[in-house]
């Protein structure tokens, strides 16, 4: 796949959008049974992470593709990364 593969935050709480991160995927996993659960490993600010994506996105992207994600501020000013 090429290009960069949009992934916006689940905004419930209105909070404000901080930033952009492009990351690399470096690994998908998916687990569970009945209720399975989608995650890209990514390559955040030097550091791997996890987030959950749903199936979508999780079929759409390929390692070593390039993903952005946002970065939002969260209640009691903890910032966080959810696809």
């Amino acid at each position: 796949t090429t290009g960069i593969t949009t992934i916006d935050v689940i905004n419930t709480t209105n909070t404000p959008k901080i930033s952009n991160h492009e990351c690399l995927v470096v690994e998908k996993i998916s687990s569970g049974g009945r209720r399975m659960k989608f995650y890209l490993h990514i390559i955040l600010n030097g550091k791997e992470e996890s987030i959950q994506v749903d199936l979508d996105t999780y079929n759409s992207t390929d390692i070593n593709d390039y993903i952005e994600i946002s970065y939002y501020k969260g209640n009691l000013n903890i910032p966080y990364y959810e696809p």
